[in-house]
């Protein structure tokens, strides 16, 4: 009754104007997919190479509307052909929309959404790599049981195993603003606090 009305106003102005210019699809969409995956993409493509490899061989990628969004319109050749191999390659299923101009991150994958068929959204950078298989059945049983939830995030790790983040909150830096931290940014992957599951003020 109090935040959602602001920012409902401001996220309609931030979008005002803006579409998908093209969508390009790579296979079938499953039927009745649990989770609508939204990838936003920027200038890096090699990234793909190495999620594609690991999203192939987990049967849980399989029946999720996988959707990459380019937020750089003059790449949108380069990525359809790249995307188009890796279907070719892997026979994974996939969705290309291409933003009419250059509109940002947030903007970007809110557009993403708006082609979602699923129920639930995953918002995943396009250079974050699944340890395992079963990651994204595991998240979702996870939120499932938790009704009083409504933004589910994973542990992230750097590639040397470090901490990225376990959570995210809020505090006024050197500037007049307010800044997001990350819990335990740095510390090992299995440090015990960031091993336990709980509520935070944010996920990324």
């Amino acid at each position: 009754a109090c935040v959602y009305p602001a920012l409902s106003a401001l996220n309609g102005d931030l979008l005002s104007g803006k579409h998908i210019a093209e969508t390009h699809r790579f296979g079938g969409t499953p039927a009745s997919p649990a989770v609508s995956i939204i990838v936003p993409l920027y200038g890096a493509y090699d990234f793909l190479d190495i999620q594609a490899a690991r999203f192939a061989f987990d049967p849980g990628i399989r029946d999720a509307d996988l959707i990459y969004v380019l937020d750089r319109p003059e790449d949108a050749a380069v990525v359809r052909d790249r995307l188009d191999g890796l279907h070719r390659t892997y026979g994974m299923a996939c969705r290309l929309a291409v933003c009419a101009e250059n509109y940002g991150y947030g903007p970007a994958c809110t557009l993403g959404a708006g082609l979602a068929s699923a129920p639930l959204l995953l918002f995943l950078n396009a250079d974050v790599v699944p340890e395992t298989p079963g990651w994204l059945s595991r998240l979702v049983a996870f939120h499932a049981a938790q009704p009083e939830a409504g933004v589910t995030g994973p542990r992230l790790l750097f590639p040397d195993g470090g901490l990225q983040h376990a959570g995210l909150f809020f505090s006024r830096g050197e500037q007049p603003w307010w800044v997001n931290r990350h819990y335990w940014k740095g510390f090992p992957g299995d440090h015990p606090p960031a091993l336990i599951n709980r509520e935070v003020p944010g996920v990324t």
